[in-house]
This record gives C-alpha cells, sequence and structure tokens, in this order.
C-alpha cells in the first residue's frame, strides 16, 4: 500500500472543521468497495493524484472525505472526465461505481473546492 502527500502526523493535524483520518476513510473499504484492494491513501487530496494502470486494465475507486463540499472526480491524461462528479465533502468516487482505465494508461484523481482552506483527504482502491 502506498501512501502520498505527507506522513502519519499530516493525517493527525487538527484541521478546523472534523475531517476523518485515513485510518477511518480506509475502515469503510471492505463495505463500500467489495472486491477491491486499497492502493493509495492521500493526506492531500487537494492536490492531484496519478494512478496507473500498469500491466494490465485497472478500475479505481476513491473515498474522499473534506472539511467543505468538494468537486472531485478522475480524469485521464488528455483532462477528459472518467465517471460521474462527487458534488459533496464526502463520498465515493465516482459515485456510481469505478472508473477505469486500459494498459498503461494513467489517470488522475483532481478534488477541487472553492475555499483555499479545505482539507480533503481520499483512499484510493482498484480492481482487478
Amino acid at each position: 500500500m502506498a501512501h502520498a502527500g505527507g506522513d502519519a502526523g499530516a493525517d493527525a493535524a487538527p484541521a478546523g472543521p472534523e475531517v476523518p483520518s485515513l485510518d477511518a476513510i480506509a475502515a469503510r473499504g471492505p463495505s463500500d468497495m467489495p472486491l477491491m484492494r486499497e492502493v493509495l491513501r492521500i493526506a492531500d487530496a487537494m492536490t492531484p493524484s496519478v494512478l496507473a494502470a500498469g500491466s494490465t486494465d485497472a478500475c479505481f475507486r476513491a473515498s474522499v472525505a473534506a472539511s467543505m463540499p468538494v468537486h472531485a472526480w478522475f480524469e485521464d491524461e488528455s483532462r477528459t472526465p472518467r465517471g460521474g462528479q462527487l458534488s459533496a465533502s464526502t463520498g465515493l468516487v465516482p459515485p456510481r461505481g469505478p472508473a477505469c482505465a486500459r494498459k498503461g494508461e494513467k489517470l488522475r484523481l483532481v478534488v477541487d473546492a472553492s475555499g483555499t482552506a479545505t482539507v480533503a483527504r481520499a483512499v484510493v482502491w482498484q480492481a482487478p
């Protein structure tokens, strides 16, 4: 399991409105994303994170939690959105099922908010 966007200390820092920890977000994985495996924890999800399909086709889904409502989506290298967009402070991206990429293709998880002090964390799962 890879970690991005900082260490455990960054995850524990106070962030204004309560934002679940990465461990709390990841704990929802078995019920929210059955049959998928955790591949990335992102302490600062306001910075786009790149996910690569690698040597086979792959599908990704993220659980996002933020201090205020955000827009979150996966996009490909041409910035074309994949799957639906989340518009809330917590939820799954894409909301209705995973975003898939072909062998060797890269997707980015993008989280955007109008507030400059927004704190967002995410955990990403992959299938197969």
